[in-house]
């Protein structure tokens, strides 16, 4: 058998193209689900209800008071990196405690120093 210029010898069955068209007509609406999942859960996980210096300090405390790691071993610097930017993010907090007078009790006197002393209370 000898075919024409042209002709293939491959035959496609009619419903791989009813399926291919009915594919194209889906695809828009499942890409648009996923992308509203996506968003429902990016508001679930991210800024809800928190500003975004709250819910870094709540990420920072849970792993530098990570008690499973610390009871069995030193922090890591991922630890003390943390701890130090907890005690930056309260740091104005802690300026409206009721401390001594400056110059009767100077240890937070200036901030200077504290991400040192920090770490070595913290390590």
């Amino acid at each position: 058998m000898r075919l024409g210029h042209g002709a293939s010898r491959c035959q496609v069955p009619a419903k791989v193209y009813f399926v291919h068209e009915s594919m194209d007509q889906v695809l828009p609406s499942i890409i648009e689900f996923l992308w509203h999942c996506g968003k429902e859960l990016a508001d679930f996980f991210g800024n809800v209800e928190t500003n975004t210096d709250m819910q870094q300090l709540l990420r920072n405390c849970g792993l530098c008071f990570d008690w499973q790691h610390l009871a069995r071993q030193v922090p890591d610097n991922s630890h003390v990196k943390a701890f130090l930017d907890f005690a930056r993010l309260l740091k104005p907090i802690t300026r409206k405690w009721a401390w001594p007078d400056d110059a009767s009790f100077q240890v937070f006197d200036s901030w200077c120093y504290v991400s040192l002393c920090f770490y070595t209370l913290y390590t």
